[in-house]
């Protein structure tokens, strides 16, 4: 999925407030655990396993999924880390699978002759907007996937501009990446707009070498030859390979070699 470096770090900028106001858990210790090793290259990994403490020191482990679509194959997925978890930790484990976009089909279990699981179902698009808002900072990102959340999206890029969280240009890079989910439009106009001060962002750094923000890179979005050109100076600068450069903007050799960029 595309959007999973934004998405653990919002959760890792969030996860007390995360539980509390999306899982409805109160947490007081928590930490992403390592992945299990994988004895061969097929073992699937689970997105998000954290490690949590309530307030009676009790310890459990959260096995958080965000998914873009509904997909039943996820569910058999999300059956198997569970058993991987508990065999390897011997502590209660949570299955959560958080749905970014509608589907009416979504459920939270799945059964059959022999097996009946059942796991929390987060329906991003049902939590309404604007109970949301003023809640805490670190939750402001993923807001425009919210009931009602575009209605918010000047407001809610005005509070991150103005922040003083010390991880504020990262909630930007995210907002933008999410809003996208939504509004392409919108996230292009984002973009173009915000770029000066997202390209700040450690994660926006990685989003750009991974090649996965929306479109692949903004210049794509935009859909201007010089938003690609400018991805390719960036990413030749990172020492990226010319034929990822090409692969993920489109553009040739013959192009980078008349605008200078290489010889």
């Amino acid at each position: 999925m595309q959007y999973d470096i934004a998405l653990k770090t919002l959760l890792e900028n969030s996860k007390f407030v995360f539980f509390k106001e999306i899982l409805g858990v109160t947490i007081t210790e928590a930490e992403i655990l390592e992945e299990l090793p994988q004895e061969t290259v097929s073992v699937k990994r689970t997105d998000y396993p954290v490690l949590v403490k309530d307030g009676k020191g009790k310890e459990e482990i959260y096995l958080v999924e965000f998914q873009t679509e509904w997909s039943e194959e996820k569910i058999l997925d999300m059956l198997e880390y569970k058993a991987r978890y508990m065999r390897k930790f011997h502590k209660p484990v949570h299955s959560v699978y958080v749905l970014l976009n509608s589907n009416k089909n979504s459920t939270n279990e799945y059964s059959d002759e022999e097996v009946k699981f059942q796991f929390q179902l987060v329906k991003i698009w049902e939590l309404e907007a604007e109970k949301y808002l003023n809640l805490d900072e670190s939750l402001l990102p993923l807001i425009p996937l919210f009931r009602n959340g575009l209605n918010y999206v000047k407001e809610i890029e005005r509070k991150l501009y103005e922040s003083r969280n010390k991880n504020h240009l990262d909630m930007l890079t995210i907002f933008g990446l999410l809003l996208g989910l939504r509004n392409k439009e919108a996230v292009g106009e984002f973009f173009r707009r915000r770029k000066d001060i997202m390209i700040q962002s450690p994660m926006y750094d990685m989003i750009l070498e991974e090649g996965i923000e929306k479109g692949k890179l903004e210049g794509k979005l935009e859909g201007k030859l010089e938003g690609k050109l400018d991805d390719a100076r960036k990413m030749i600068a990172k020492g990226s390979d010319l034929e990822f450069v090409f692969e993920i903007t489109g553009l040739t050799m013959e192009d980078l070699r008349r605008e200078g960029i290489v010889d």
